[in-house]
Parts: structure tokens; C-alpha cells; sequence
């Protein structure tokens, strides 16, 4: 019993660990189509008047972000001399990866995704470039909008609890079987034991307990 306690101990731990990293890529999942969208939104709004840059940011973009009320969100649009045009100028440059290309399919698939710590908190990013060629005007422009993780996090958590009680239950009921399947199992061994413990020491007739 306590092997196959163990056992399902061992098992329980790592559903759980599968359970919390499933749990977490669902929510990142979820909110990273929001904030490809929102980064979407924005650069749509794009346009080159006389080699000027202008971004009229779409009040949609942001607010396609309020489903999560306690989260703070960030943007910044850059230009390809890597100024910033509109936004908050001091959010964290992306890291150097080479940028998935475009798909036909989604175009969500052009879109980067990274962590970083920002105004004391861990915020997910999502970062948009969209190549221009003007006159006088190449290069990259890049859009870029944040979202901390705290409704990630609450939504992460109400996953891996709707996973955890199914699972606690079931762990229950196979420790339970378990627990019948080897009382069961020894229970001929427990009669001989009994019948034998009546006997005196001398007493070596065959064991009548099948």
C-alpha cells in the first residue's frame, strides 16, 4: 500500500506540473490573440502623408484589452530611425530573435511575443514591424503593446482548479481500489495466518483454508 501511495504521489505531482504549464499556455494563449489584435488594430491605422509617419491610434485597439479591468496596458509605436512616435518611450526593446514571417492564414503569425519587467511589474508584450519602402522614408515601423499578467494569472489559476478537482477525485478512487484490490488480494494469506496461529506448534496436518 504505501508503494502504490507512493506511486500515485509521484503520478499526481506531474499531472499537476502538466496541468499548471497547460493551464498557463491556454491563458497566454487567449490574451496573446487580444494583444496580436490590438497590435493589429494600430498599424492598420498606418500611413505615409509627404515622408511623414502618421498612427492614429484606434480607441478599439486598447479596448479590445478591457475584458481585464485590473491589468495596465502599454503601447508604443516607433519609426524606422527607432524613434518613438507615439506612446510610452521608455518600454523594453524586444529581444533579438529573428521574427517569424507572415502567414497567408493569420497574420497574427507576424506578431513577436516576449516578457519583461516594466513599471515594477511583469509585463507580456506583443511587437508588430511592418516594412515601409517611401522616398526618403525605409525601414521598419514597429508597433508594440503590453499587457500585464494579472488577468493571466487569475485565469491560469481557474484552469488548473477546474483540472485539479477531477484529478484529486480520480486519485481518491484509484487509492480506494487499491486499498480493496490488495485487502482482497492478501485475504487467503490473512486465513492461512488464522488457521495456523489456532494450531499448536506440533500440529503439522495440511491447511484445510483453500
Amino acid at each position: 500500500l504505501r508503494t502504490l501511495v507512493l506511486v500515485f504521489a509521484c503520478g499526481s505531482i506531474a499531472l499537476y506540473l502538466g496541468a499548471r504549464a497547460y493551464a498557463r499556455l491556454a491563458a497566454d494563449r487567449s490574451y496573446d490573440r487580444l494583444l496580436a489584435g490590438s497590435a493589429l488594430s494600430i498599424a492598420e491605422t498606418l500611413s505615409i502623408v509627404g515622408g511623414d509617419i502618421r498612427v492614429d491610434v484606434p480607441y478599439a485597439a486598447l479596448d479590445m484589452l478591457s475584458a481585464a479591468p485590473e491589468d495596465r496596458v502599454f503601447y508604443r509605436v516607433t519609426g524606422p530611425d527607432a524613434r518613438t512616435l507615439t506612446g510610452y518611450d521608455d518600454l523594453p526593446r524586444a529581444p533579438l530573435a529573428p521574427r517569424a514571417a507572415p502567414s497567408a492564414a493569420d497574420p497574427a503569425d507576424a506578431v513577436r511575443f516576449f516578457d519583461a519587467e516594466y513599471a515594477g511589474e511583469t509585463v507580456r508584450f506583443a511587437e508588430l514591424a511592418r516594412r515601409v519602402g517611401e522616398p526618403g522614408l525605409t525601414g521598419e515601423i514597429r508597433v508594440q503593446v503590453g499587457q500585464t499578467r494579472r488577468a493571466r494569472q487569475a485565469l491560469a489559476g481557474e484552469l488548473l482548479l477546474a483540472s485539479l478537482a477531477p484529478l484529486a477525485l480520480l486519485t481518491l478512487a484509484a487509492l480506494v481500489a487499491a486499498w480493496f484490490a490488495v485487502r482482497r488480494a492478501l485475504r487467503p494469506l490473512a486465513s492461512v495466518g488464522t488457521e495456523l496461529a489456532a494450531r499448536e506448534p506440533s500440529d503439522l496436518r495440511p491447511v484445510a483454508t483453500p
